[in-house]
């Protein structure tokens, strides 16, 4: 299990270095130097966590905040050992470069039990999130290196579906209710 998480992240950080570009508008703020520094909001969550999530970011820059909701559809996707990774790259609230703050709103059905229920027991699911919040020099291009240290801030929980159902004996919590709370924090960015 060790040797498929190193060799996962490795992959994982070649694949999005290279193929992710920025969803920020189009519309500069002003010109920017092209040695300029801004702040880039870089995210990643799997496949199982969007299934069983609700994840928003609010991105915040000066008086400025947009709210996205992320999705399958909205991200660049990698493949690997057969689980799917989907990353997010953000640089501009409003055609403001530079993100000030993230906060994150996460939540689940109330259908979430008997959704997981319906799921084989024994299925084994992957839940990864992490983010990084790095200064970067400004890209006219939307591309940005950020996720060449993302591998370092990943929390990776490998649990079988019906593990999520029980309940922590320390804080009286169902499982998918703590997941929820990791994914919170991980994805957070000050």
């Amino acid at each position: 299990m060790k040797q498929f998480f190193n060799v996962f992240l490795t992959v994982l950080t070649v694949c999005f270095a290279v193929n992710l570009t920025s969803c920020s508008s189009d519309d500069d703020d002003d010109s920017k130097s092209q040695n300029e520094k801004i702040k880039v909001y870089t995210a990643c969550v799997s496949e199982d966590v969007l299934d069983l999530y609700n994840v928003k970011i609010i991105l915040h820059r000066g008086n400025n905040s947009k709210e996205i909701t992320l999705s399958k559809s909205g991200a660049e996707s990698q493949t690997i050992e057969g689980y799917t990774l989907y990353g997010y790259q953000y640089d501009a609230v409003d055609g403001k470069h530079g993100i000030d703050s993230v906060e994150v709103v996460v939540n689940y059905s109330d259908q979430i039990e008997s959704q997981i229920s319906a799921m084989d027991p024994d299925k084994e699911l992957l839940l990864v999130e992490g983010r990084d919040f790095t200064a970067q020099t400004y890209s006219s291009t939307g591309h940005y290196d950020a996720f060449k240290n993302l591998n370092q801030r990943l929390s990776i929980s490998a649990i079988k579906a019906a593990a999520l159902l029980n309940t922590s004996s320390s804080s009286n919590t169902k499982m998918y209710e703590l997941e929820a709370k990791k994914i919170k924090s991980n994805l957070t960015a000050k």
